[in-house]
């Protein structure tokens, strides 16, 4: 498909949240965030880290403390168990709250947080005496290490504490099965498409930069951002609409599809567009439309998704959106650029669950 596609109005695609929308932000700060978190990332092994040296810490005061030695050995080493455990919950519920896509675990980690972390402030000031930081009466750096790990402890257990309450209660209602927010599944899989097509041209962008053939072209112009985002926003969206076909009856198909695409363009454009003149972003929709049946008519050439076995992968679904994509980021049959966009693609296909999906729109 020709450059002439390319919308060419102003973005400006930067590090700032205001510059490509809250929303947009948010997202791609959670993606990021959850990769971090999750275990085997820089902030779970910082996290992981801190809990030991908590557990190693409660383990030297117990035994420290309690004799005979056994005693002293039994109970440090059931302190090491403890604070970590509770260490571990804290930080699960930090990672709900900066990385999870569902509303409801994020705020049910947010006010399980809320109520505990005052709490363990406030036996981090009282258990610790802050004031003693002598030694027979001389100034001890010892003292004060001791004090400041002491409290560091203190916080653990009396914010892991409140953290287990808190997720018994929490765990305790699910089972009851008590009224819990229920998402509409076209909303949810509108955000999914929405957060798959971000993460597809950020992956685009990050190769552009770094792995570009063509050294005098780095990265991705504003324009052709914008671009590569739509082209993944339609190619999901023409995938939803495969996956439908057949499964559900032609009417309800069409308004789901209607709503689906409504839902998902629509609200696109605004949070990208955001703080963008009101005609302006009319005219980015109504662009963006216009892209998107172009698009579906296109795609809807392709009769095979993927090549069979030993067989050509030209005219195929998933070469043609790399080709696609490849073409709309300037770099029009560059190979490296097709088949990072189909991969892309195909692995997206389990994270949005399209299957699911079906089975979901069948019971509204």
């Amino acid at each position: 498909m020709p450059n002439a596609r390319v919308l060419l109005f102003p973005l400006r695609y930067t590090a700032d949240p205001q510059a490509v929308g809250v929303e947009t932000w948010e997202v791609v700060m959670r993606h990021t965030l959850g990769m971090h978190f999750s275990p085997g990332g820089r902030g779970y092994q910082w996290a992981n880290r801190l809990a030991w040296c908590a557990g190693f810490y409660a383990a030297f005061i117990a035994f420290s403390l309690l004799s005979p030695w056994y005693v002293g050995l039994t109970v440090a080493i059931i302190a090491i168990w403890v604070t970590t455990a509770l260490s571990g919950l804290i930080w699960f519920n930090v990672r709900e709250i900066l990385a999870c896509d569902e509303p409801f675990h994020r705020t049910k980690s947010g006010v399980i947080l809320a109520v505990a972390i005052p709490v363990g402030l406030l036996a981090l000031v009282v258990i610790p005496n802050w004031h003693d930081f002598d030694i027979d009466g001389h100034p001890s750096l010892v003292a004060v290490a001791g004090s400041v790990l002491i409290g560091f402890v203190s916080f653990i257990y009396g914010a892991g504490i409140i953290t287990i309450i808190g997720t018994a209660t929490s765990w305790f209602m699910e089972r009851r099965k008590f009224p819990v927010p229920s998402v509409n599944p076209i909303e949810e899989h509108s955000r999914k498409i929405f957060r798959k097509a971000t993460e597809g041209v950020d992956a685009i962008r990050q190769f552009s930069e770094g792995e570009s053939i063509d050294q005098s072209k780095h990265g991705l112009t504003q324009a052709e951002w914008i671009a590569v985002f739509c082209e993944f926003m339609n190619f999901y969206l023409h995938l939803t609409d495969r996956f439908v076909i057949g499964n559900i009856i032609e009417t309800r198909r069409s308004e789901v599809m209607t709503e689906l695409e409504s839902l998902t363009i629509d609200t696109s454009a605004i949070v990208i567009c955001e703080g963008w003149p009101p005609d302006l972003v009319d005219k980015v929709k109504k662009e963006w439309w216009d892209n998107f049946q172009v698009s579906m008519q296109d795609y809807g050439q392709y009769k095979k998704m993927l090549p069979e076995k030993g067989g050509a992968i030209k005219d195929t679904l998933f070469w043609e959106f790399g080709k696609r994509i490849a073409d709309l980021s300037g770099n029009d049959k560059d190979i490296a650029y097709i088949v990072l966009a189909a991969d892309l693609a195909i692995n997206s296909l389990k994270e949005l669950g399209m299957k699911a999906f079906v089975e979901k729109i069948k019971d509204l």
